[in-house]
């Protein structure tokens, strides 16, 4: 039987892990060890050392925000990592809850429906797609990723452009504020079980949920084999789900394999397919800083559905040649199909109502009555992206570099029945509506969506260190082609500087800039926009570390944005690219073990927010928001290695928009605080449980309510009440 020996990633073997930074799996969990030569006349069992994930609520390394693996306290640049152990503490078992313990991010209404579902803002301006490598995901996807595939989560923060390219959309311009990326688990040369199971029940609420993560492996890291499987299935009945309605239903299977070839060159093919079958929900009017309507309504029916199926099938190859160079090539293919049915309180009186969006809001508070709208949809979208990449590691004198090249080509096509909406005639009640019969799905051809946004691009960078000083320089082109026959060229630049006083002071600064075209948009004479909007960013900050393995970092940013569509007076869907806005905040977060069982992770981020086209400075989203996680291990007595985790996340009140402007002084989304807490008790070891834990948790203690997130004022998604949780984890 084989001595397995495990141990955490080591300095030498970063260096090593660097070859494999940036492909669709992330940084690389495997590393070449030489086996200790045997003492003489001794016969020592074979050996196998491995290395697997540090469990920590901080990284170690990042590998997206320079696509070479860096330690975290050196890149120029702010990057906020959601880790697998903090995800796992957390509990947070979608991509939508593991975002929200980074205080810089947003969502635009927890809902697929929602028309910015895959989209999230980072430090107040739209982020790119969420991303795999270089693999943009399609409609749904982004929305929909279950954690159960995902070692962690990198939030690259201001434009990124010059790693991902500046992505023109018909949604608006993304890569503003940043980027976020999935760096997936990975197969490891072990066989092992892992099996997750819990149960959740609020006050009328219950989900339940299994996850298994198998691996199996034949050979070794010189010369092997290895396949990962996870999978996951849920069913979930929201507390505001009443009537004859089914809950809903999500199942995701992900076969991972990993062909060795040798000790320098490697083959990962992912997969993955999900399901989801679920009621859907528009969320609650929230006007005037107050819920309007009872906290747990559903406007709904139970013909109101969301039909969503993804599939996910990545191929990447990499080869370490001699000494200097590394060569990366691969691609990708997702696709998505999402079909839904849903009924909700109508955002606005609607063409010919006879009054404004304000008025319209201000009878609904006098009278507890709103129009509802009708809103259907079946797309069909498919993601693809190929790349070649090239990295040299090699010394200049004193000065050593890791320098990149690379070309790829990314598209997008959306194909099917659009989204289509139909508002109802009269008023209903908020607090008791008559039964409202959703109206047959009519599509026209103006609905009808057909559209492909394709980019080409190259990357130049350069990673340089000499002494305590890093340096980073880079620059990316694209060529960005639309349906309409257009194109236009873009140029994202950025540079970074690191300053290590000791191992322990870091000081840092960043310019960046990241554009693309407007396409998507028609100008008044119904042609498409094809100028370019254009994001900078400047930032400087430094990190400390007080103590050992826990790192407390702090910057000031200012992003500013120009060029934008805006709408032309008196028109819902003509445009011209003269917007501006800015953010301005700073960004604090303290990550690490303070002690050997004391684990710490804190994100703030203050933002102040300007539209410069009008003047005017108010919040569009929360000035200040903060997210705490603590985990506390026992050792000794009764209760040794039970671990204790407690979470407080808060936001400030901001200002409900629609169509981006605000609606009135008075209509503010309200401020919040939530408190979390669990209970990881180990259980003895049988046949049949081998590090196993039983869980117990609470979470949103003191049974708050809140908006998690919003789309209009009448469409705010609220967050769970409080709720119980009992859960097994163990392996075999």
């Amino acid at each position: 039987m084989n001595n397995r020996r495990y141990r955490r990633h080591g300095r030498g073997l970063h260096r090593a892990a660097a070859i494999g930074s940036f492909l669709v799996l992330g940084p690389s969990a495997y590393a070449a060890v030489d086996k200790p030569a045997a003492e003489e006349n001794v016969q020592e069992m074979p050996e196998r050392v491995m290395t697997i994930r540090s469990k920590s609520l901080r990284a170690e390394t990042v590998s997206t925000a320079t696509l070479t693996n860096m330690k975290t306290e050196e890149v120029p640049q702010t990057v906020n990592v959601i880790t697998r152990d903090l995800m796992e503490s957390k509990g947070a078992d979608s991509l939508v809850e593991a975002l929200r313990m980074d205080s810089s991010v947003n969502t635009g209404g927890d809902m697929l429906m929602s028309r910015t579902a895959d989209q999230y803002t980072i430090r107040g301006f739209a982020g790119s797609d969420v991303q795999i490598g270089n693999m943009p995901l399609p409609r749904g996807m982004g929305y929909g990723m279950d954690t159960s595939l995902v070692e962690s989560i990198e939030i690259v923060k201001g434009p990124i452009g010059s790693i991902a390219g500046g992505q023109s959309s018909t949604l608006g311009p993304y890569g503003a504020g940043g980027s976020i990326n999935l760096v997936l688990k990975t197969p490891e040369f072990v066989d092992r079980t892992e099996l997750t199971a819990y149960a959740r029940f609020s006050h009328h609420g219950q989900k339940y949920r299994m996850t298994i993560d198998d691996t199996r492996y034949r050979g070794d890291e010189t010369n092997g084999f290895a396949l990962r499987t996870v999978v996951a299935a849920e069913y979930d009945r929201p507390f505001w789900l009443n009537g004859g309605a089914n809950g809903g239903q999500k199942y995701t299977v992900s076969p991972i394999f990993r062909w060795q070839h040798d000790s320098r060159t490697k083959t990962v093919l992912t997969t993955s397919f999900q399901y989801q079958n679920s009621p859907t929900y528009m969320g609650i009017p929230v006007l005037a800083g107050h819920f309007v309507g009872p906290y747990d309504a559903w406007y709904g029916s139970p013909s109101g559905r969301l039909n969503s199926k993804s599939l996910l099938a990545m191929l990447d190859f990499e080869r370490k040649l001699e000494k200097v160079w590394t060569v990366r090539i691969g691609g990708g293919l997702g696709y998505s199909d999402v079909d839904y049915n849903i009924w909700g309180v109508s955002s606005s009186p609607g063409r010919g109502g006879g009054m404004t969006t304000q008025e319209y809001y201000d009878q609904m508070i006098a009278d507890g009555k709103a129009k509802y709208e009708a809103s259907w949809s079946d797309t069909q979208n498919i993601n693809w992206n190929f790349y070649s990449n090239a990295v040299a590691e090699f010394k200049t004198g004193q000065v050593a570099h890791e320098a990149l090249m690379g070309v790829s080509y990314t598209g997008r096509s959306v194909y099917g029945d659009g989204s289509s909406m139909n508002n109802t005639n009269d008023y209903f009640s908020l607090y008791n509506p008559a039964p409202v019969i959703p109206s047959p799905r009519d599509y026209s051809g103006v609905n009808s969506d057909d559209s492909v946004i394709q980019r080409a691009g190259f990357l130049l960078q350069d990673v340089l260190s000499y002494g305590e000083w890093r340096f980073l320089a880079g620059v990316r082109g694209d060529a960005h082609f639309s349906m309409d026959n257009n194109y236009a060229f873009a140029w994202s630049p950025r540079f970074g500087i690191t300053r290590m006083i000791g191992e322990r002071v870091a000081l840092f600064a960043n310019a960046a800039r990241t554009s693309a075209p407007n396409f998507g948009y028609k100008d008044e004479n119904n042609k498409e926009l094809t100028n370019s909007w254009r994001t900078d960013q400047m930032e400087f900050g430094f990190r400390v570390s007080p103590v050992d393995k826990v790192w407390f970092s702090a910057s000031w940013f200012d992003i500013i944005q120009n060029n934008t569509p805006v709408t032309l007076p008196g028109s819902l869907d003509r445009y011209y690219a003269d917007g501006s806005k800015r953010a301005e905040g700073v960004e604090l977060s303290l990550n690490g073990e303070i002690t050997k069982n004391w684990s710490s992770y804190l994100s703030y981020t203050y933002t102040r927010t300007k539209n410069r086209t009008t003047g005017e400075v108010y919040p569009t989203i929360a000035p200040n928001a903060l997210a705490i996680w603590q985990k506390y291990r026992i050792d000794g007595g009764l209760l040794n290695g039970t671990v204790l985790g407690l979470g407080y996340r808060c936001k400030d009140s901001y200002y409900a928009t629609f169509r981006g402007e605000k609606i009135a002084d008075n209509y503010t989304i309200p401020s919040y605080s939530v408190f979390d807490f669990t209970v990881e008790i180990p259980l003895p070891e049988t046949k049949w449980l081998k590090d196993a834990t039983l869980r117990l948790a609470v979470y949103n203690i003191f049974d708050k309510k809140y908006v998690q997130s919003t789309r209009h004022a009448v469409q705010c998604t609220v967050g769970d009440p409080r709720t119980f949780e009992v859960g097994l984890k163990t392996t075999f």
